[in-house]
């Protein structure tokens, strides 16, 4: 299985996105529109979103089959400043790290 990244690079970019391909290998099950045993997604229907068990990331399902991962943003961290780390009990993207300067 490939995942394709896609980073943003600014100074605070928006998210981390991967594309995920469908498996059809293991999507027997045609109620679902795309299948990814990765991160024990499993199953969604198209259009679905759905959070991703034990991290700061969802995914989506799309016509096309992909699903595409978001994740918290790659960023530079300004001197003087520190990362906290985020709080998983929230959605996303309110669950990611938090730079306090």
């Amino acid at each position: 299985m490939h995942l394709l990244f896609v980073l943003a690079t600014s100074y605070f970019s928006s998210a981390q996105q991967a594309i995920i391909p469908n498996d059809p290998k293991v999507n027997t099950d045609l109620r679902y529109h795309c299948y990814t045993n990765l991160y024990r997604i499993g199953g969604l229907a198209n259009n679905q979103t759905k959070r991703v068990a034990g991290k700061c990331a969802e995914v989506t399902c799309f016509e096309n089959k992909n699903i595409v991962l978001y994740g918290c943003p790659s960023v530079q961290i300004p001197s003087g400043c520190q990362v906290l780390a985020g709080d998983l009990s929230r959605t996303y993207p309110d669950c990611c790290f938090i730079i306090k300067c």
